[in-house]
């Protein structure tokens, strides 16, 4: 077992398949389309892509929100309550608030 987790964000676009083949925690980012609120997780639980981009093909806008600090220590806190270091691999500060 290793000492430390890597987490990012469903902008990773990261495939379920990797996401388990290198043990990464993904926190899925809010979106809302279509009057309907939804996470990006990366095995498309919440809202199939083909949907999504059906949707926007569609003229529908959608728009993001970002997670706030509460969040992000309700996911960091147990692995450092473990003592496992932390690496967080996220977007870019330049496209997101997040």
């Amino acid at each position: 077992m290793r000492d430390y987790v890597i987490i990012s964000d469903s902008c990773s676009d990261l495939t379920p398949e990797i996401v388990n083949e290198i043990d990464v925690k993904i926190i899925p980012m809010k979106f809302t389309v279509k009057g309907a609120s939804y996470e990006n997780y990366p095995d498309e639980r919440d809202l199939p892509a083909h949907e999504f981009y059906d949707m926007v093909r569609g003229g529908e806008m959608p728009t993001t929100s970002q997670i706030n600090s509460t969040e992000f220590i309700d996911i960091f806190e147990p692995f450092l309550q473990e003592g496992k270091d932390v690496l967080y691999i996220g977007f870019s500060s330049g496209l997101s608030g997040t």
